[in-house]
């Protein structure tokens, strides 16, 4: 019996209600994924240093200075709200 299903759901055309289906997942998934940027970009503001920490390589160091003056900065702050949204933006495209 469960081989027969397997069979059945394997040879099966995909119908309307399952192209639907297919496409609400994928908009879902979108927009899963659009809370995660966004999540991530507040939290980039929220903890800028963190934000910057992530970007460094191996070989770099944080410069603790001019990581706080960044931090207070509001351009800077802006500049991640930027990015943020045009990665948002780019994942909707």
């Amino acid at each position: 019996m469960n081989k027969e299903a397997i069979e059945i759901i394997r040879s099966n055309i995909p119908t309307s209600g399952y192209t639907m289906l297919q496409e609400a997942l994928q908009m879902a998934c979108s927009a899963l994924k659009s809370n995660e940027i966004a999540i991530q970009g507040l939290k980039d503001i929220c903890d800028p240093i963190g934000a910057i920490r992530r970007t460094l390589t191996a070989n770099e160091k944080l410069d603790g200075q001019y990581a706080v003056m960044l931090s207070k900065d509001p351009i800077h702050l802006q500049s991640i709200a930027h990015k943020t949204l045009d990665e948002i933006e780019k994942e909707s495209a």
